[in-house]
């Protein structure tokens, strides 16, 4: 109800009995919020299209004691706005609740206390049309040339846990990973923060590493952590699966601006129309921009078929250098800066942080090399393993 202190109203819904009847009780009770409980997948499924139906969804919370990403995704597409699991999310489920009563009293919603003169960091998602498009290439890539033009440490969180490469690229030797790092949210200080990266040049990475099936991040831990890496880091890269688990979403949800990393091949291209269309229901479509790897290599589509297919212009063409990059990657570093690959991808980092307003300071004479912490870790893992062979 729009007033309701000191008392709460609580309606409760049976599905099997009153569904027909779901728009008339809604529209007489007015509700604050709707809780949607359900074990199963089918029927709060079923629930959330109803509520749909009705106009609603934008006032409802599912509850659940565990949830698969497939349910998590329909209920998304559904609109319902919140996915809580209980008891362990009360505190979220809290400040939902004070944003709600908000949004209905016209009053505006409690907001956390930042320091001032602490601007909140970019998040920016780098996400496969479908997996080996070179999404985690152009992330990290994306992640030096940024770091290099602000002339400040970005981070850079492989988000892919079963899959991640950006270890391998940073010659991380960490067994660490964002499941690790969720476990100290609560009270995650730079010490700790510290213990989990590698450094590689001026980014701080933080590799996937293997994902036990029992394991699972907790949605409040994850989004402390997430607020502590916004205070952190003026750009934020993330690099994800592209299966869309609820972690991912979040950060997706959270991020100014997701590029969807398409390939000029027919699969490819087809995915990346069809992650457009989720992106939709998602409600993220406004954030999402296609750029295109390895536009130069011949898959037997003409570039006309490609945009028609898509649907939209990419707003980046990265050439097809698969194996001046492969060679890259074994020498330890990135592309050349002189390459075409490498002057293609500054030429888009640039474009990103001028859209999105991140301060880059005036060139001077010479810049740090922020692939040099790269080279370096690569060399003493060749020297040790020719030690060990000796």
């Amino acid at each position: 109800m729009k007033s309701f202190n000191p008392f709460l109203t609580v309606t409760e819904i049976d599905p099997s009995e009153q569904m027909e009847q779901l728009g008339r009780i809604l529209d007489e009770g007015e509700p604050l919020v709707l809780f949607m409980q359900s074990d199963d997948s089918e029927a709060a499924e079923y629930c959330a299209g109803e509520i749909r139906r009705a106009g609603r969804e934008n006032r409802t919370i599912a509850v659940y004691h565990q949830i698969d990403n497939t349910s998590f995704l329909a209920l998304s597409r559904l609109g319902v706005r919140e996915c809580v699991q209980l008891p362990n999310d009360r505190d979220r489920l809290q400040s939902i609740l004070q944003t709600f009563s908000s949004e209905c009293q016209g009053t505006p919603a409690p907001v956390e206390q930042r320091n001032e003169g602490a601007p909140a960091g970019r998040f920016l998602s780098f996400v496969p049309a479908k997996p080996g498009a070179g999404t985690s290439t152009a992330a990290a890539h994306f992640a030096h040339y940024a770091a290099e033009l602000i002339g400040a440490r970005v981070a850079l969180v492989d988000l892919d846990m079963n899959c991640g490469v950006q270890g391998l690229m940073a010659r991380s030797e960490k067994n660490a990973s964002m499941i690790q790092a969720a476990q100290y949210a609560g009270r995650m200080e730079d010490s700790i923060w510290d213990r989990l990266i590698t450094h590689a040049g001026l980014v701080d990475v933080l590799p996937a590493t293997h994902r036990s099936l029992n394991t699972r991040i907790e949605a409040a831990r994850f989004d402390n952590l997430l607020t502590y890496l916004q205070r952190r880091y003026p750009v934020v890269i993330f690099d994800h699966s592209g299966n869309l688990e609820r972690y991912s979403v979040t950060v997706l949800e959270r991020s100014a601006q997701i590029f969807s990393i398409c390939a000029p091949d027919l699969s490819t291209v087809h995915q990346a129309r069809r992650s457009m269309e989720l992106f939709e229901d998602l409600h993220l479509r406004s954030k999402v921009s296609i750029v295109m790897t390895r536009d130069t290599a011949a898959t037997g589509l003409t570039r006309q078929t490609v945009l028609s297919m898509l649907g939209t212009q990419p707003v980046a063409s990265l050439p097809n250098a698969f194996s001046s990059l492969q060679a890259a990657l074994i020498a330890g570093g990135l592309a050349g800066r002189n390459s075409p690959y490498g002057r293609a991808m500054r030429e888009f980092t640039t474009q990103v942080l001028a859209d999105q307003r991140v301060a880059v300071p005036i060139p001077t004479t010479a810049r740090p090399d922020s692939w040099g912490g790269l080279r370096s870790a690569f060399s003493r893992l060749k020297s040790s393993t020719a030690a060990a062979a000796r």
